[in-house]
């Protein structure tokens, strides 16, 4: 509906969040949830349906960030959004849903100030786990695509923070005093 429908949608994202986030919230070791996928398993011979039903609502969020993320509480939907990550059941939703991540790593640090940047060694780990344990199951494109932003990422994280040095940069400066 939401990638499908566009600007329409808009109107009610507020509601389509409500619905979704008890789902973004299932804790999939809980015993209530291991209950129901085993139920499942028996009654319909599908014992991804509970998986599938959190990738489902992870798709949701992913398409409501890409074609509307003004309209969404950002700090509330991105972190359940990828505490649903990496996708178990459903990789069909995979070109929206890393698509979406992608864009938040590009976007959001200039959009969205603070707003990724903590989750940026989680997203790192997602996409690692994609490309080692699911890298036959999504289109070649987007393994590529991964594969740029998980470098993106790597260079990110492995660059000092504004303001301190390298202890290389440390051994080279003059003015820089030794602890001791």
């Amino acid at each position: 509906m939401c990638a499908k429908a566009g600007s329409k949608a808009l109107g009610y994202y507020q509601r389509l969040v409500e619905a979704i986030v008890p789902l973004l919230k299932l804790d999939l070791n809980s015993t209530e949830v291991k209950n129901s996928a085993e139920r499942a398993k028996r009654e319909y011979a599908d014992s991804m349906m509970v998986l599938g039903l959190r990738d489902n609502a992870v798709a949701a969020a992913a398409k409501m960030v890409l074609f509307g993320a003004k309209e969404l509480n950002l700090r509330e939907i991105v972190p359940l959004m990828l505490d649903g990550l990496p996708l178990e059941a459903d990789i069909e939703e995979a070109q929206f849903v890393y698509s979406s991540v992608v864009k938040m790593v590009n976007l959001f640090p200039s959009e969205h100030p603070g707003l990724i940047e903590p989750f940026l060694s989680k997203i790192a780990s997602i996409f690692e786990h994609v490309l080692s344990k699911q890298s036959q199951r999504i289109p070649a494109k987007l393994r590529l695509f991964l594969k740029g932003t998980l470098a993106q990422i790597k260079t990110k994280l492995d660059a000092p923070r504004h303001g301190q040095q390298t202890i290389l940069e440390q051994k080279s400066d003059p003015n820089h005093t030794h602890p001791g």
